[in-house]
């Protein structure tokens, strides 16, 4: 995870994917750590969504009807870079 950004995002956490919903907001800010959510796809349906993954070296950040699959066994970190609606599925 790139620490920089996450130091700049880290005003709020959340830690148990199980807060995490299928379909919500991640306010500008705001960091929610995912595990378990392998083979699924997150779109970013407005905003912008940093994302990090163990093991990965790279950043991402998906702007509006963006998506990504999650892949991978490790920990994944979303941050809002702006308010942000999702949909995981």
């Amino acid at each position: 995870m790139n620490k920089l950004i996450a130091a700049l995002l880290g005003s709020t956490q959340i830690n148990i994917a199980a807060d995490f919903q299928k379909q919500g907001k991640i306010e500008a800010g705001q960091n929610v750590s995912l595990r378990g959510e392998k083979g699924k796809t997150l779109t970013c349906t407005s905003g912008e969504i940093w994302i990090t993954r163990e093991g990965d070296f790279k950043d991402y950040i998906l702007l509006a009807n963006q998506s990504m699959l999650l892949a991978g066994k490790g920990k994944t970190v979303l941050g809002g870079l702006a308010s942000s609606d999702y949909q995981l599925a």
